[in-house]
């Protein structure tokens, strides 16, 4: 017969160790919760548009393409957006929502036992979402 343990705080052990759980004292100076920390900021700057993920993508898109995303001129003045630092959290969305599906595209244009027929279907289908016409080089921008 095997004897039962008995409850952690009767075993002579401390009931709580330093750095478990959850609360105030619970992630003190520990090298795992700073780089949980830094990894939650990075994200939300992220999300938030701060940090320019795409920036190198879009340089590299030619002007026509560029104009295209563009609002017409005709907005009137008092819906003009243009001092915006951050986009709507409607457009950031929708562009995070886009990176899984272009990336498994680019697994898609890569795997060379997937038929073309299907990766050219699959491309032009992301192209009516994204409003541009896409191949497997355009994927490179997300």
């Amino acid at each position: 017969m095997i004897p039962a343990p008995l409850a952690p705080g009767l075993a002579g052990a401390p009931s709580h160790q330093a750095g478990c759980g959850r609360g105030r004292d619970a992630c003190r100076h520990g090298l795992a919760c700073s780089a949980i920390f830094i990894a939650r900021a990075l994200l939300l700057v992220a999300v938030l548009g701060g940090l320019p993920v795409s920036a190198p993508a879009q340089q590299g898109r030619p002007p026509a393409a560029a104009a295209s995303t563009e609002r017409p001129a005709q907005v009137p003045e008092w819906r003009r957006t243009d001092a915006y630092v951050f986009r709507s959290i409607g457009d950031v969305s929708r562009r995070m929502q886009f990176i899984p599906q272009a990336m498994q595209l680019r697994d898609f244009c890569a795997d060379r036992s997937v038929p073309d027929d299907f990766v050219r279907e699959r491309l032009q289908r992301f192209g009516r979402m994204t409003g541009r016409e896409e191949t497997c080089t355009t994927l490179l921008d997300y």
